[in-house]
């Protein structure tokens, strides 16, 4: 090969080699647009991978929360929810009627006839703070429904109940999916609730309650007579000065008291709370009396059962409805046959019901469902009696019924008062008679609701024991008798779903 012919044959492979080497550069310098592109643009491919299954677990999460919300309602209620009624029924075979098993956790024995009859018990195996009056009760689901084998597919609940015995309990509930311990989402859902009809109960409940000196609260059960210790105070709190009332020296409630946000309940030192200090409840306003209905009123005016201004003694028959302009028992006073009823509306402000010695009024009714009922309408009650004044023969206290639409009833009487009064706008106050040669034994067994309540006074001789009966828990405040077993006690009144 000539000089010529190798020179030329090396400049084509040098030629030949930097067109590679270009297009080397070139596929490099594409490999790094492409990697830096990708790189630059991973957030928003993750996002859009990742977005999608994001949303669905916060969806998830909050279905699972809204479940939450549903049985802490139900258990509120009192009864099961129909989910859990339903899967219990249809969904768990190895739960048969009268066949015990563990329970999932190797506990407690239980049959199907244990669940469906939570409600007896609405905080069947929920985790209560205190049993059986608890203030606050959880329960954790792992995996729905909650009487299945923990499913981590199907997400976790956690459902807690607080302030159970307040007039507005707050359920909140958490759900997290796809497990409370591995959660990609969770949300929690805040719900006030309300009782949609306000029952009795307490033992003494107003915006200012005095439990005066050496007076008592307790409980007891009408139906046997067992004492307990749910002799509750409520204390919700009026218009300022921001007083509540309190308990006075040596007296005792024997139970918990509530009190009202922002308000205070003074105690004395030698008084004794066994619920321990006061807690806060949410405020709420009490229902305006339901009264007879206006027709039947018109009937009774001007017919054989309107009473005027009576002051003697008579029988009001069975299932009636009498009226008055003032009433005054003579000798041997006013006996009411089960379901008559007395509505008295003074023609002028003042005293309604007057009942001095020992002539009163006499309960014959036996049940809440058919009671005897006094309703004043723009009047007060004065009851200063040296034996029984209002006597309740067979000692139920939800027979034997008073509603005050203001004004103020003074109870004052030797023996013992089985009953309820509510005066949302009233001025209630219970003292036990005596004299200088003798002490009466009053004791108030039912509840008393007002706008004041006054337990006794500023002397041990005017103490007054009130013995609240838990029966009285399904019978409505404003009369309008005892709560359908089948409706609903309580409702939502506010709902709030909180950031994740």
């Amino acid at each position: 090969m000539s000089h010529r012919e190798s020179v030329s044959h090396t400049r084509r492979a040098i030629r030949t080699l930097s067109q590679r080497g270009s297009f080397l550069l070139w596929a490099l310098s594409l490999n790094f647009l492409l990697v830096t592109m990708i790189l630059s643009n991973f957030p928003l491919l993750h996002t859009a991978i990742w977005a999608p299954s994001r949303a669905f677990a916060q969806a998830q999460a909050l279905s699972l929360a809204e479940i939450g919300i549903d049985e802490g309602l139900w258990y509120l209620n009192g009864r099961l929810s129909p989910l859990v009624q339903q899967y219990a029924l249809q969904n768990a075979p190895w739960i048969t009627p009268g066949q015990e098993r563990a329970d999932l956790n190797g506990n407690n024995a239980i049959t199907i006839g244990d669940i469906l009859a939570a409600s007896a018990d609405p905080w069947f195996d929920w985790t209560c703070d205190v049993k059986p009056n608890p203030t606050s009760c959880t329960r954790t689901f792992l995996g729905y429904p909650p009487e299945a084998v923990a499913n981590e597919d199907l997400g976790d609940v956690v459902v807690e109940v607080a302030e159970i015995d307040s007039l507005q309990p707050v359920i909140t509930a958490t759900g997290s999916f796809p497990s409370q311990t591995n959660a990609l989402a969770k949300r929690t859902i805040r719900v006030v609730a309300e009782r949609r009809f306000p029952t009795f109960w307490y033992a003494a409940l107003a915006e200012n309650v005095i439990v005066g000196d050496s007076s008592t609260t307790r409980s007891y059960d009408s139906s046997t007579g067992v004492l307990g210790a749910e002799g509750h105070v409520g204390a919700y709190g009026g218009p300022p000065p921001l007083d509540a009332g309190g308990a006075g020296p040596f007296a005792t409630i024997d139970g918990e008291v509530h009190v009202g946000a922002g308000y205070t309940f003074s105690v004395d030192p030698t008084a004794t709370i066994t619920g321990g200090a006061p807690r806060t409840i949410q405020q709420s306003t009490l229902p305006p009396v339901v009264f007879p209905d206006p027709a039947e009123l018109s009937a009774c005016w001007g017919s054989s059962h309107d009473l005027g201004a009576f002051s003697g003694s008579t029988t009001l028959l069975a299932d009636t409805l009498y009226c008055a302009t003032s009433v005054s028992p003579g000798f041997p006073g006013i006996s009411m046959e089960p379901g008559a009823r007395l509505y008295i509306e003074p023609m002028l402000p003042g005293t309604a019901l007057t009942i001095n010695g020992p002539n009163g009024i006499t309960a014959r009714a036996t049940t809440m469902n058919r009671p005897n009922q006094v309703f004043i309408n723009g009047g007060s009650a004065h009851v200063d009696s040296n034996l029984h004044g209002l006597y309740n023969m067979n000692s139920k206290p939800g027979a034997f019924q008073f509603y005050l639409s203001g004004g103020s009833f003074y109870l004052r009487q030797y023996e013992a008062f089985h009953g309820t009064v509510y005066a949302p706008q009233g001025q209630i106050r219970a003292v036990k008679w005596y004299n200088a040669f003798n002490v009466g034994s009053l004791a108030v067994y039912g509840s008393l609701v007002g706008k004041t309540v006054m337990l006794g006074g500023f002397s041990s001789m005017d103490q007054a024991p009130v013995f609240f009966d838990t029966q009285l828990r399904t019978l409505r405040l404003d009369g309008g008798g005892p709560l359908d077993p089948t409706t609903p006690r309580f409702r939502i009144k506010s709902w709030h779903v909180q950031t994740p």
